[in-house]
């Protein structure tokens, strides 16, 4: 598999959802879609890269090379909590460092 090459936020972001995964037994890897597998490339990849926009794919968390997307059902619960919190780690870390706070909103004196 290939790393992605991230500038520092981006490392920062990969940390955070990587700290979601932490206890759950599967170690989280931080790449492009295309490093995972032979693939015509995925719109998350092209955000990334064109749009420079902040994206993410979801996978199973396989333990091995030979599960692939088929993850027996006993592992299922604990992989969806690895990732929901990866997802919340990712969430938290974007509305600290890249989410503007809402301005005051102008109620025109009602």
């Amino acid at each position: 598999m290939r790393e992605a090459k991230y500038d520092e936020q981006h490392l920062q972001l990969s940390k955070s959802i990587e700290t979601g995964f932490k206890g759950k037994g599967y170690k989280f890897v931080s790449l492009n879609s295309a490093g995972l597998y032979p693939a015509g490339g995925a719109l998350d990849d092209w955000m990334a890269s064109k749009g420079k926009m902040v994206s993410f794919t979801i996978e199973l968390c396989p333990d091995d090379d030979k599960i692939g997307f088929v993850l027996p059902e006993k592992k299922l619960l604990n992989c969806s909590k690895a990732t929901w919190n990866g997802v919340l780690g990712f969430s938290k870390y974007l509305m600290e460092h890249f989410v503007p706070p809402n301005p005051p909103i102008d109620d025109g004196g009602i």
